[in-house]
């Protein structure tokens, strides 16, 4: 005797996109550490407030750093806007 049955397609994972990295994942591989980000905004500051201190220099170059202004994340001090982030969370989606 042969029995039918019903064989229902699997739902397929919606992909997502993180708000704070903006890249593409599915939520069911979500770990913990899959998002890497800044904690805080690419700003601009002075250079002493960049170093912590404005340091006494007798080089041309180094004196005009220190009256500059540098922009820097203010969570880790990282120069660049495309450096990697420093920390770590899951992914969080915009509709959530």
């Amino acid at each position: 005797m042969l029995v039918a049955c019903s064989l229902k397609p699997l739902p397929i994972a919606k992909e997502r996109t993180c708000r704070r990295c903006l890249r593409p994942y599915l939520p069911s591989a979500n770990p913990p550490s899959a998002c890497m980000h800044h904690a805080s905004l690419f700003t601009g500051g002075e250079y002493g407030k960049y170093t912590g201190f404005v340091p006494a220099s007798p080089r041309f170059e180094d004196r005009q750093r220190q009256r500059g202004l540098v922009r820097f994340f203010d969570c880790c001090g990282a120069l660049s806007e495309d450096a990697p982030g420093c920390c770590s969370a899951p992914h969080e989606p915009f509709d959530d």
